[in-house]
């Protein structure tokens, strides 16, 4: 009541209950998603006390999370650093935007290491400091401590589970341990796409380790997880070409993958390695008057598409695949003697080390395996 009548600067306590006031008003508009109302409360409530940590903190998450203004964000998480030192929300919230708007990893991980003196189960900022630990700098020793402590604050964090999954199955090389996180996450979050699609290919790449009696086991287990993310997202490109890539040369069924390579075209007509794999399997299928149509849009698409695409092994791969075609069936010699030029053109002669297996290589013409000393093609 003594404050009912607030004159600014009249009296602190006044200006204090005041600008609470507002801050809590703020966020009451906020969860009725009244973002004018909100800002405007906000921006009374630090005209009338500048270092208020609570419209600091709460103005810098919405400029961060909703306004999608980085540069007024961190300037409102310094203020309320600067006036709180010790604000485990500011520290956290001020680290994920240096680490994934700013790239500013050093001190985005002064402001983690901060925060879990004041809270050591901040569970958001162990999860964030070991992503920054593992894709970073490469800790690995120190991320995985990291994921553990914050999935012993919960086993139902989506980012601790997924990224935890991803260091096991890839660095680690222990795809039976990163299958319960995986299983945990898809059920706990079944919308999380990229869970989906790296637990689908790791049953179907690494079925043998997971303990499946064949690789069609494992591509049945992948097909499952593959079909639950198209259920929700029925236009999902990564999902619907690795499923048109499994029904066609893995469960050996075309008419399946033909379908879903129409529905990945639909979506992306310009899916090269769509194109590349619907090539393919007309050719096998023994159409190859549109095997060879299919070619030649993919590689009219690809050479007018700059560099980018020509420098993988696969699409070295598909232009021989075209010349081939075209030498045999349609007896095309001078096509096919362009396409043999732009192949050489991309992977000139030489071998490639294949990572974790330095005494073999891999041509970058043709992909065989080799010998160290050999240059196969």
């Amino acid at each position: 009541r003594r404050c009912a009548h607030l004159r600014p600067g009249k009296d602190p306590n006044c200006v204090q209950v005041h600008a609470d006031t507002l801050c809590e008003e703020a966020q009451v508009s906020e969860s009725r998603q009244q973002w004018e109302e909100v800002r405007a409360k906000l921006e009374i409530a630090l005209a009338i006390q500048p270092n208020h940590l609570c419209s600091l903190y709460n103005y810098g998450r919405l400029l961060d999370y909703v306004w999608n203004d980085p540069g007024m964000a961190e300037s409102m998480y310094r203020r309320a650093a600067a006036s709180s030192p010790k604000h485990v929300p500011t520290l956290r919230n001020y680290g994920y935007l240096l680490y994934f708007v700013r790239r500013d990893y050093k001190n985005a991980a002064k402001m983690w290491e901060r925060a879990l003196v004041e809270h050591s189960r901040e569970l958001d900022v162990l999860s964030g400091f070991g992503s920054l630990q593992y894709h970073v700098y490469g800790n690995v020793s120190r991320a995985e401590e990291l994921f553990k402590e914050a999935l012993a604050v919960s086993q139902a964090h989506s980012n601790t589970l997924f990224t935890y999954a991803s260091l096991l199955l890839l660095v680690r090389n222990q795809p039976k341990s990163a299958e319960p996180l995986y299983q945990k996450l898809v059920q706990i979050y079944p919308l999380h796409q990229q869970g989906h699609l790296d637990f689908a290919n790791m049953m179907e790449t690494r079925w043998k380790d997971l303990g499946k009696e064949s690789r069609r086991a494992g591509a049945e287990s992948a097909a499952a997880l593959r079909d639950k993310l198209l259920a929700s997202h029925p236009g999902h490109v990564d999902a619907l070409y690795a499923a048109a890539r499994s029904e066609h040369v893995i469960r050996r069924r075309p008419k399946k993958a033909e379908r879903l390579y129409k529905r990945l075209l639909a979506e992306s007509p310009a899916h090269l390695p769509g194109l590349a794999g619907y090539a393919g399997l007309l050719e096998a299928t023994g159409k190859l008057e549109a095997a060879e149509k299919m070619l030649e849009k993919l590689v009219a698409k690809a050479t007018g598409d700059g560099a980018e695409c020509r420098a993988a092994t696969e699409w070295t791969s598909t232009i021989l695949a075209y010349a081939n075609l075209v030498q045999t069936w349609a007896a095309k010699p001078s096509r096919a003697q362009q396409l043999y030029h732009l192949a050489l053109a991309a992977r000139p002669i030489r071998s490639l080390p294949v990572a974790g297996l330095p005494r073999t290589h891999r041509c970058w013409l043709c992909s065989n395996s080799t010998r160290q000393e050999d240059l196969c093609c």
